[in-house]
C-alpha cells in the first residue's frame, strides 16, 4: 500500500539535523551529548560528517 518507513532512519536524520543546529549555535558538544543522551564521541563524529559535506 504505500512505502514503509525506516523510524530508526527518520530519527537518525533528526538527530543530525538537531546536532547541527545546536552545534551551529554555539552549543559545546559535551552540552549536546548530555541533551541528547548520547557520546561526546559520537556527536564530534556527527560534526565531522556535517562539516564534510559542506566542503
Amino acid at each position: 500500500m504505500g512505502e514503509e518507513i525506516d523510524d530508526n532512519s527518520t530519527t537518525k536524520a533528526y538527530q543530525i539535523q538537531t546536532i547541527s543546529n545546536l552545534y551551529n549555535s554555539g552549543i559545546p558538544n559535551e552540552i549536546i551529548s548530555f541533551q541528547l543522551d548520547i557520546t561526546e564521541e559520537e556527536v564530534e563524529k556527527t560534526i565531522e560528517k556535517i562539516k564534510n559535506k559542506r566542503l
